[in-house]
């Protein structure tokens, strides 16, 4: 049974003959190298161009690790927040406490550890990976990778 399955194999493996260039006139086998030629430069520079796009997401990358990796200034975050300077804020945050528009008197604990923002609302805990943080604007990312723009309302 197993020198069946073997043969089997060996068979199906087995490359057969090319005899493609034998009926074929010379002209049109030396046609046929020089295609050949062309083909396997062109997937050459192919594998460089890919090469080099492979690079640059690598750079990319660790540029933005590097970034990551950075310390923000906690006492940046305190202000009144919202996306831009014509519309409602979307929360204020003072210290560790971060208070909604709709329950102004109700303050929820934020946290900011390894560069992320963490909301303590109720038993959820979304965190948000801190991008940018000036006096002025923070930039950040949720966890399915939307970025929100919010810009310091009370620095104005």
């Amino acid at each position: 049974m197993t020198l069946a399955l073997f043969l089997l194999l060996s068979a199906c493996s087995s490359k057969p003959e090319d005899n493609s260039n034998a009926e074929m006139p010379s002209d049109t086998i030396s046609s046929k190298v020089k295609l050949d030629k062309i083909d396997k430069q062109t997937e050459s520079k192919d594998v460089v161009d890919e090469n080099k796009s492979n690079s640059s997401k690598i750079v990319e990358e660790t540029f933005e690790e590097t970034k990551s990796q950075q310390e923000f200034d906690k006492s940046l975050l305190n202000g009144i927040w919202g996306a831009n300077e014509e519309d409602n804020a979307f929360y204020r945050i003072k210290g560790d406490s971060v208070y909604y528009l709709d329950a102004p008197n109700v303050g929820y604990y934020v946290e900011m550890r390894n560069n992320s923002l963490i909301y303590h609302l109720d038993g959820v805990k979304p965190d948000f990976k801190i991008i940018k943080l000036t006096k002025d604007s923070l930039v950040m990312k949720n966890f399915v990778g939307d970025i929100i723009r919010l810009h310091n309302r009370q620095n104005k």
